[in-house]
Formats: C-alpha cells, sequence, structure tokens
C-alpha cells in the first residue's frame, strides 16, 4: 500500500491505494470515499481532467504543518509535470 496527498482545487485529501493501481483509480477512490472530493469533482468523468505530479516530491511532515503552504508549493506549475490517467502511480 502507498499513501499520498492529492490537491484538489485548493483542498488537500489523503489517499491509500495499491502502489500499482492507476491514476484513474485515484480519481474514483477520492469520489467514492470523500464527500468534499466528490463535491469538486461532481460528475466529471476521470478522462476530462488535467492530472499533474510532481516532479520532485515533497515529504510531509508527520506533525503539524499549514495545509495552505502545502498547497500553493503543489499548484507552482513550475514544479509539476502532466501525466495521463492510463499511467500507473510510479510514473517514471
Amino acid at each position: 500500500m502507498v499513501q499520498f496527498f492529492v490537491v484538489l482545487k485548493t483542498e488537500l485529501f489523503r489517499v491509500t491505494t495499491s502502489d500499482n493501481a492507476m491514476i484513474q483509480d485515484t480519481f474514483e477512490y477520492l469520489k467514492s470515499k470523500s464527500a468534499v472530493a466528490r463535491r469538486i469533482l461532481g460528475r466529471i468523468p476521470f478522462d476530462q481532467c488535467d492530472y499533474y505530479k510532481l516532479k520532485n516530491p515533497m515529504p510531509l511532515p508527520r506533525g503539524a504543518f499549514d495545509r495552505d503552504q502545502i498547497v500553493q508549493t503543489c499548484l507552482d506549475q513550475s514544479k509539476l509535470e502532466q501525466v495521463l490517467p492510463e499511467y500507473t502511480l510510479d510514473v517514471q
């Protein structure tokens, strides 16, 4: 199992899934596990969204952290690389 965070609009969501899951599986996980994510994503199908990963993963502290700062860092276009929803989570 792998755990990571996803940014939707300005919200940060924790995801737990298998390490060979596809990105589109993460989309469906968020819609099924979070009412907030469901409201953000609505009836949008996974193939109508753009997906990005951080070029350099950003470790989060175990204790308290500033969520707004993390979200802003994650939304910096210079730190992102676009990926396809059919890719697995270990995108190379």
